[in-house]
């Protein structure tokens, strides 16, 4: 433990190049303050029970923030169960009307999408969507249907393209686009090539997009939307897109399923490692079960799950604010110590008899 004029001194005098190291001439060389014996046993008694709190602070607060974590879990898990709000089916008993279940909107979008197909004049035989492998799966909620993320798919899965950077190229979003499960637009660069290269792969609103890669298999898969888009952009081989046939499903309600755990555990069990990075392939995530309800329905899961998730993020961040805060005191604490002010110094006990337990009090009230 060092003032802090001895740590910035460290680290002027630290050598290495990339690794910074310090040399035993160095060490010696460090100057340290040193109080009376009695005071130095005191400021250390004093110390330890500062920590303490603080640790029991901490301890407080990342349990808190664990909560919150298994909170948003919950929120997400009721969402893809049909338990957050009344079902459609529910609603509609209640209100004395019909409602068209998702299996029936389901159906008819496919029966949709085979005759544009058809009606296309393209060669070949048509290519039936995925159908989800359903068997041993429990019972949805009523009015729900499973189905695969090809079946709701208006177009085929993408991958991007990967180009080389060209600062005055047509813009290409980088990894770091994917933020929180948004697209944040900002993140681009040059890429060497034309808008009519990049066409293939410009960017959609609403557009669904899927992390190819990762080091982490609790990140790889993870999916992000595309809002409004403010400039025409293209993006990287890094990312899968999947356009969402949004008369079938809601991109939103789409993101809230593809956080939940039971895609999870489909993404991780379905990624593949090579080199240390773990990756999903289109193939994977065209089979990917996703249980679809009524699309009146969608809008209001997604309503509430903003609304629970919105208070989530607000207390996360009020619990983050005092881990760091805590992070803050300790070295305040540490400081006041080497400087003599957090516990009454030996010289002004011997001149006024001050009782040798009591702390400092501009630390104790900040504790």
């Amino acid at each position: 433990m060092f003032m802090d004029h001895n740590y910035e001194s460290l680290r002027r005098e630290s050598s290495g190049g990339v690794q910074p190291n310090l040399n035993i001439g160095i060490v010696k060389a460090i100057a340290v303050p040193i109080p009376p014996l009695p005071e130095q046993h005191r400021i250390v008694t004093a110390i330890e029970t500062h920590f303490s709190r603080l640790d029991t602070a901490v301890a407080s607060l990342t349990r808190a923030r664990a909560n919150v974590k298994r909170a948003r879990a919950s929120v997400l898990k009721a969402a893809v169960e049909g338990r957050l709000v009344p079902t459609e089916a529910a609603l509609a008993r209640a209100e004395g009307r019909d409602f068209e279940p998702a299996s029936v909107l389901l159906a008819r979008i496919l029966a949709e999408r085979k005759v544009a197909w058809v009606k296309s004049g393209k060669k070949g035989k048509y290519k039936e969507p995925v159908a989800p492998e359903v068997e041993g799966l429990g019972e949805l909620a009523e009015g729900w249907v499973w189905t695969s993320v090809d079946q709701i798919s208006a177009e085929p899965l993408c991958n991007g393209r990967s180009v080389p950077t060209q600062d005055d190229g047509f813009p290409v979003l980088r990894l770091t686009a994917m933020n929180n499960g948004r697209i944040d637009f900002c993140e681009s660069k040059g890429g060497a090539w034309s808008r009519e290269d990049a066409a293939p792969w410009l960017v959609g609103s609403g557009d669904f997009f899927i992390m190819r890669g990762n080091g982490s298999v609790r990140r790889v898969g993870s999916a992000a939307i595309a809002g409004d888009v403010p400039i025409e952009v293209a993006f990287p081989d890094t990312m899968i897109r999947l356009r969402p046939a949004r008369r079938a499903i809601e991109p939103r309600f789409l993101l809230a399923a593809w956080s939940s755990s039971l895609l999870r555990k489909q993404i991780e069990t379905s990624a593949r490692t090579t080199a240390g990075i773990h990756k999903v392939n289109q193939g994977s995530i065209a089979a990917y079960l996703v249980p679809l309800p009524p699309l009146s329905e969608q809008h209001r899961i997604v309503a509430e799950v903003d609304r629970r998730l919105s208070v989530l993020d607000a207390i996360d961040a009020l619990l983050e604010t005092n881990l760091a805060r805590c992070a803050r005191l300790r070295q305040s604490i540490l400081k006041r110590a080497f400087e003599g002010r957090l516990v009454p110094t030996e010289a002004a006990l011997s001149a006024s008899h001050v009782p040798t337990t009591r702390l400092c009090p501009q630390v104790s009230d900040a504790l």
